[in-house]
């Protein structure tokens, strides 16, 4: 599957980059769940692009998940239909097959990739994942394991909790993460 992002900016001398993981932007750009707020207002309070510098925006990267499933390894078709969060300066997709993949959104470089190891034989129906969700411990430290964790839910029924900078299962949570 492919997942082409805009990850830029327009500006009034013409289109960036985001600033790299070094120096990330601040925290009102952050998109942390489907429709980017608790109530879903899908509205972005960032103010670099406007009506009139839309028309210049470029695409800044593009990255493959490598999920394509009409070559015969799965029973089913996949779908891309994950929606991306933005948090702490990194941008989370989950792929069809339910891997979870952190990018840098200046450069779309992978930062992890986690795979849960579906069984793709199986007939689950259609491969499609519709994404993360994060969640934060405020009882943790910074830099604490598993302060902000990254939660995927594959086809196969398990919810896995992974710890938001490295992409390691929370070995708290659960059965090992699971």
């Amino acid at each position: 599957m492919l997942l082409a992002l805009l990850a830029c900016r327009a500006t009034p001398g013409g289109v960036q980059s985001l600033p790299s993981a070094h120096s990330p932007p601040p925290s009102v750009a952050d998109w942390p769940s489907y429709g980017r707020d608790p109530g879903g207002s899908r509205y972005s309070p960032a103010a670099e692009i406007t009506r009139e510098n839309v028309s210049r925006l470029q695409v800044a990267w593009t990255y493959r998940t490598g999920d394509w499933s009409h070559d015969g390894n799965t029973r089913s078709p996949a779908n891309s239909e994950s929606t991306p969060i933005f948090v702490d300066g990194t941008l989370y997709v989950t792929s069809p097959f339910g891997r979870v993949i952190a990018l840098d959104p200046a450069t779309g470089r992978e930062r992890w990739n986690f795979d849960p190891k579906i069984d793709l034989q199986v007939g689950w129906g259609d491969f499609t994942n519709r994404g993360v969700s994060t969640w934060s411990d405020p009882s943790r430290t910074a830099g604490a394991p598993c302060r902000r964790r990254i939660f995927v839910a594959p086809i196969d029924a398990r919810l896995i909790a992974l710890e938001a900078p490295t992409g390691r299962p929370c070995a708290d949570f659960g059965d090992s993460g699971t």
